[in-house]
């Protein structure tokens, strides 16, 4: 369980990096890069660097959805499949070596597809935020963690060092010039529900990932194969309600979506707390995830969606950054408390909170969404050059 609080507290720290000086991309029109597929290549570069929504209209994003959510989807069910077997054949150190040719291929890719253009002079990039953030995320998450701190001392200071972190970051935003979200972007009310949202999204998406097959393993249902097996009815969930949710959230905002997401991610959950309370059979377990991914995906798509397409486009990135730092913070947070919950040989307790988590995005999505359909949809989405 250390290993997925620190991986995720690493991915936290390294979303609130700043990006609102993000430039749209400019494709390259080699032929080339046309073999290559420039198209697929730039859209996912764009999703990369927080600048998903620089190079199209808001009513043309359910199309371009379609192309990044197959793609995702894919690799999502591929690769807990993947791992399950080098874990049981190979060993799970070789697992981290499937990012080197799969890498190598996304950076050959991006070299002939994408051209960053010429950058003006930049402000101030807030660098030292990001720094006190990332370092905040993971202290508390080793304080949250019940087996990461085997001392006396270290149960005492890492606690008062994430606190006096924490309050550091708090008086550095204040003061600041260059915050890591300006005021007048957070007074939106589609970002204020993105942000809250994602908590909730981050936290399900990270403990099910978490402890779904650990409870596989666990009750000796399976191997590490089958363990990864079982993720993958939770992502392709995932990728086919994101898919299905864009047309939705342009025709008819931003809560009818979050609040029909959370709804089926709640069911789904609840689904899956039931089965391991009464010890159901495994396929049980697959439709309940399956049924919690298909909520999470439309919940995870329009609260980055619905922030990007209401602030300005010099905010948008920075706005991306924040709503993914969000989600690793969240899932960081639950897996650590989570893990807590369920010491002892309490595992049901751990799904418990999973429900719950789900039931308090739906509360929040009904609180903060905003109820207007979006505005703007056919507006460009770039400044004038």
């Amino acid at each position: 369980m250390r290993t997925g609080v620190s991986r995720s507290s690493l991915e936290a720290w390294r979303s609130f990096w700043p990006a609102e000086n993000a430039k749209p991309a400019v494709l390259s029109p080699s032929p080339k890069s046309k073999r290559f597929g420039s198209g697929s290549a730039a859209i996912r570069a764009c999703k990369v660097l927080s600048r998903p929504r620089c190079l199209y209209r808001l009513d043309e994003r359910a199309r371009v959805q379609t192309f990044t959510t197959a793609a995702w989807g894919i690799a999502n069910v591929v690769g807990p499949v993947i791992g399950g077997l080098i874990v049981e054949h190979a060993s799970w150190r070789w697992v981290f070596l499937v990012n080197v040719p799969v890498g190598a291929v996304a950076v050959g890719l991006l070299l002939l597809s994408y051209r960053d253009p010429p950058r003006n002079a930049r402000g101030p990039m807030g660098a030292w935020g990001a720094l006190l953030a990332g370092t905040a995320t993971a202290l508390v998450s080793f304080a949250l963690s019940p087996n990461g701190l085997h001392t006396a001392t270290a149960r005492i200071a890492i606690p008062l060092a994430a606190v006096g972190a924490v309050v550091l970051l708090a008086r550095h935003q204040i003061r600041t010039k260059a915050p890591l979200l300006p005021a007048a972007v957070a007074s939106e009310p589609a970002v204020r529900t993105g942000l809250a949202s994602n908590a909730f999204i981050g936290g399900i998406l990270y403990a099910s990932a978490a402890y779904v097959p650990l409870w596989i393993t666990g009750q000796g249902r399976g191997n590490a194969v089958a363990a990864g097996v079982t993720l993958v009815p939770l992502l392709a969930g995932w990728a086919l309600g994101s898919g299905l949710s864009v047309r939705i959230l342009v025709a008819h905002g931003m809560r009818p979506v979050q609040m029909g997401a959370f709804a089926l991610a709640f069911a789904g959950s609840v689904g899956l707390a039931v089965v391991v309370a009464f010890a159901l059979p495994t396929p049980w377990a697959f439709a309940a995830v399956g049924l919690l991914g298909f909520g999470l995906g439309p919940a995870a798509s329009s609260s980055v969606l619905a922030p990007q397409s209401c602030v300005a486009w010099q905010h948008r990135g920075v706005v991306t950054s924040a709503v993914f730092a969000v989600r690793m913070l969240g899932g960081s947070i639950a897996v650590a408390a989570l893990g807590a919950l369920g010491h002892g040989g309490h595992e049901g307790a751990r799904f418990v909170g999973i429900a719950i988590l789900a039931l308090s995005g739906l509360v929040t999505a009904g609180a903060l969404a905003p109820r207007a359909a979006l505005a703007g949809a056919r507006e460009a989405v770039t400044p004038a050059e």
